[in-house]
């Protein structure tokens, strides 16, 4: 599990998370996003392309994330692993978020089949983006 957060000079805070998005994940995802927005950050937009594998944490973590930040709040969903788009396309999250903020592939926001999914692969590390 790994969670990196940036915030660029125009004030918008990245927050990439890969590996398994768990408790301790989204426990650091929150604080350091939490810090990040106190000192100014102006939007907040959670990359979870490198997710493998997603709890309830995640959910939880994101819906208090969005309360923070209102409409400043994004979730990027481009290329998730098969498993994360499995989660979402449960409808957690058109019951938690608007559809504006949710970001990425609406091929994959619209149906119910993933459509740029990446097949899950136990066992092999996936490359963080660049």
């Amino acid at each position: 599990m790994s969670v990196c957060i940036v915030l660029g000079d125009d004030k918008r805070l990245l927050a990439s998370v890969s590996g398994n998005f768990d408790f301790d994940a989204s426990r650091q995802l929150l604080l350091g996003v939490k810090a990040q927005w106190k000192a100014g950050a102006q939007t907040v937009e959670v990359q979870l392309r490198n997710v493998t594998q997603a709890s309830s944490c995640a959910i939880g973590t994101m819906m208090l994330l969005s309360e923070m930040a209102g409409c400043a709040f994004h979730v990027s969903l481009e290329n998730c692993a098969g498993e994360v788009c499995a989660l979402f396309d449960s409808g957690l999250l058109d019951r938690y978020f608007p559809s504006e903020a949710l970001d990425g592939c609406r091929g994959c926001l619209a149906n119910s089949q993933p459509t740029c999914a990446e097949p899950l692969t136990i066992g092999v590390p996936i490359a963080l983006a660049s």
